[in-house]
């Protein structure tokens, strides 16, 4: 898949999160706004049960009093919903900003190999900067890190057994920069085919 098709994969994913986000936001003040209905008719529930206590008419009396206190019992549950409700969207909407920000720095990993393709045509029998040893599809395999430069997947793994940065991140030998290895698996790290 060439950088330009990824590029716009990330775009159509960006969109497809600001309509997620758009959509959360949306239901969060829709549940407002019951949530705010809900209790104004729970206070003129409470009203009406008080001008009831009043009521000097004893059959009619009883009646109104139990339906505004079931009513009433009802509304409160449903109330009570609510926080839960506004937490679940609050954690979507997280999540939507967590997705953002990944998606942000992917874009800075792709224009910063862009820059490094640029500057360091491919040659021939390409070599691991660390082991320099030849590329090969067993265990040295090249994988790219986000920063935009490649190591054999033996020199990476060493690395993590080496004591890697916390939170899943490794130092690349070449820039220092901390770059991302989901869950210590570098073979989930992109397979760089151009130095084979």
């Amino acid at each position: 898949m060439s950088s330009e098709d990824r590029v716009q994969q990330l775009k159509d994913e960006l969109a497809q999160l600001k309509d997620k986000f758009v959509q959360a936001k949306q239901a969060t003040e829709a549940a407002r706004q019951v949530q705010k209905t809900l209790v104004q008719r729970s206070r003129e529930v409470e009203l009406e049960f008080e001008r009831n206590k009043r009521i000097e008419i004893e059959g009619q009396r009883s009646d109104e009093i139990q339906r505004a206190r079931d009513e009433g019992k009802q509304l409160q549950e449903k109330i009570l919903l609510f926080p839960e409700i506004e937490k679940d969207l609050q954690k979507q909407c997280d999540k939507i900003y967590i997705a953002k920000d990944r998606e942000r720095e992917l874009h800075k990993s792709l224009k910063g190999l862009k820059w490094h393709m640029a500057d360091n045509p491919v040659s021939c029998g390409a070599t691991c900067k660390v082991c320099m040893e030849k590329f090969k599809m067993e265990d040295k395999t090249p994988r790219l890190l986000e920063c935009g430069h490649t190591f054999c997947e033996d020199c990476l793994n060493k690395m993590i057994e080496g004591g890697g940065e916390r939170f899943g991140r490794i130092r690349c030998p070449q820039c220092r920069r901390l770059c991302r290895v989901e869950n210590w698996q570098t073979w989930k790290l992109t397979l760089n085919l151009a130095l084979l």
